[in-house]
């Protein structure tokens, strides 16, 4: 095996961070009648607050770039931010060698022009796990 195999792995993926509270249901464990004490109240604003998508990755070599993402991202965004996001940060991680792309299998990543684009773009790539 080669020692330097996972130095070589870049993670990536996006997350989204919600600016308060969750996007489900709270459950707060609490005694029998005393559902309004101050520290069982968990406070809720309008709307939810809002929330933020990023795209990011990462190799054991550091953090690369990341992208902050407007809108509901498709396999058209996927492949821009792949083009100015991630291909940018392989230079800035200084892989020891071939880089490995690692991204889960959201529809967007799996799409056949998204699958095209990484044929002609990205050398090496793990297939994750379903």
């Amino acid at each position: 095996t080669d020692p330097t195999f996972w130095e070589r792995v870049i993670f990536t993926d996006e997350c989204k961070f919600n600016v308060f509270s969750n996007d489900g249901h709270t459950k707060v464990w609490r005694k029998k009648n005393t559902s309004l004490q101050r520290k069982n109240i968990v406070p809720t604003v309008k709307h939810g607050g809002g929330s933020v998508m990023v795209y990011g990755c990462m190799a054991a070599s550091g953090v690369g770039h990341i992208r902050f993402i407007d809108g509901i991202m498709d396999k058209h965004m996927y492949i821009d931010i792949l083009k100015d996001t991630y291909i940018p940060s392989l230079e800035k991680l200084d892989l020891p060698g071939e880089p490995i792309m690692l991204q889960d299998n959201d529809p967007k990543h799996t799409s056949v022009l998204v699958r095209e684009w990484l044929l002609y773009n990205v050398k090496s790539k793990m297939e994750h796990p379903p």
